[in-house]
């Protein structure tokens, strides 16, 4: 009897250490497009602001692994951050902030049982920051 209960035991802790990590990596600029920096700070040269930018995906995790649609850091960078600092002129994005709905493996193996395999789990990315256009050197030395 107490065999199995230390392997229980010792299950729970093993899969209680699980964790999930998301990566993302910034594009290279497209041809003709310029390189946007985009940092989770501030930036040292003189800049002017051109406002606040947030961008959202949502949708869901299908059987626990298969988002609809894709919905992970690298994904909204690539074609909702970069694009919309781009459109509006920006030469950075500053002081991002960012959210992601994350699901430990163990939920998601849980989800792949048959009666709950139809539970769908919510998916949601969030990314807010401050656009800025830097200035040109002669400008800045000039502002008071």
């Amino acid at each position: 009897m107490r065999a199995p209960a230390a392997v229980v035991v010792a299950l729970a802790v093993a899969v209680g250490g699980c964790t999930v990590v998301s990566v993302a990596k910034l594009p290279p600029p497209r041809p003709g497009a310029k390189h946007i920096q985009v940092t989770t700070g501030g930036v040292s040269q003189p800049h002017e602001s051109l406002g606040l930018v947030q961008v959202y995906r949502g949708g869901l995790y299908l059987f626990g692994w298969v988002p609809v649609p894709a919905l992970d850091l690298q994904t909204v960078i690539d074609e909702d951050l970069i694009p919309e600092a781009e459109r509006r002129g920006a030469d950075a994005v500053i002081n991002l902030r960012f959210h992601e709905d994350q699901y430990s493996p163990v939920l998601r193996f849980v989800l792949l049982i048959p009666p709950l395999l139809l539970i769908p789990l919510p998916a949601n990315v969030t990314m807010s920051g401050e656009l800025v256009r830097f200035l040109p050197v002669a400008a800045a030395a000039q502002a008071p």
